[in-house]
C-alpha cells in the first residue's frame, strides 16, 4: 500500500486518526501508532531554539530541522528516530552524539539479523537495532540502565 498510494488514511482502533500524502506521513509521523507503522521512534516535546527539542527538563534532543515543518519556539514538536540510528552503552559514550540519554531496558526482541532492544526514556518508548553479539557483549536485560546515543545529524526535528 505504501508505494503504490499517493495518499493514506490511518485507522487506529477503528478512528480515522490522519490522513494526507503518503510521503509526508511517512517522513513525518505525528503519533506514536503511525510512528510504529512506519518503523520508527517518535519523541514528543517543544521547540526551545532552531534544531532542539526539549523533551523534559533536563533533556534536549539536537537534530535537523525539517524546513517544510519547521519547529518553533514554544511550540509542541516532534523528533523522528530510526532505530538503526541509537547506540546504546553502559557508560557515557565520548565523542560526537550530541544526544545521550539516560534509558532503562524494557525488552529484547530478536529480529532475524538484528535484535530490536526496547528502552524507557523519561517515559517515552525509545527503540534501537543492535547486532545479536553486541547484546551478549552489554549484557543487556530488561531493568538494565544504560545510555542512549544518537548523532543530531539522524535526529529530524519538525513541529506538529
Amino acid at each position: 500500500m505504501w508505494s503504490i498510494a499517493d495518499r493514506v488514511a490511518v485507522l487506529a482502533e477503528g478512528r480515522l486518526v490522519e490522513t494526507g500524502p503518503t510521503a509526508e506521513l511517512l517522513t513525518r509521523p505525528t503519533s506514536a501508532f503511525l510512528a510504529q507503522l512506519c518503523g520508527t521512534n517518535l519523541i514528543s516535546g517543544t521547540g526551545i531554539e532552531p534544531g532542539a527539542l526539549r523533551v523534559v527538563p533536563g533533556l534536549v534532543l539536537h537534530g535537523l530541522s525539517d524546513p517544510d515543518q519547521p519547529l518553533r519556539l514554544g511550540d509542541p514538536g516532534l523528533a523522528s528516530i530510526h532505530p538503526s540510528a541509537v547506540s546504546i552503552h553502559l557508560t557515557a559514550p565520548g565523542g560526537s552524539p550530541r544526544n545521550v540519554m539516560e534509558a532503562t531496558v524494557a525488552g529484547i526482541e530478536p529480529r532475524g539479523d538484528v535484535v530490536r532492544v526496547r528502552l524507557v526514556v523519561v517515559g517515552q518508548p525509545l527503540t534501537a537495532d543492535l547486532t545479536p553479539q553486541s547484546v551478549v557483549e552489554l549484557g543487556l536485560r530488561p531493568g538494565l540502565p544504560v545510555r542512549a546515543a544518537v548523532k543530531a545529524t539522524q535526529v529530524r526535528l519538525y513541529g506538529r
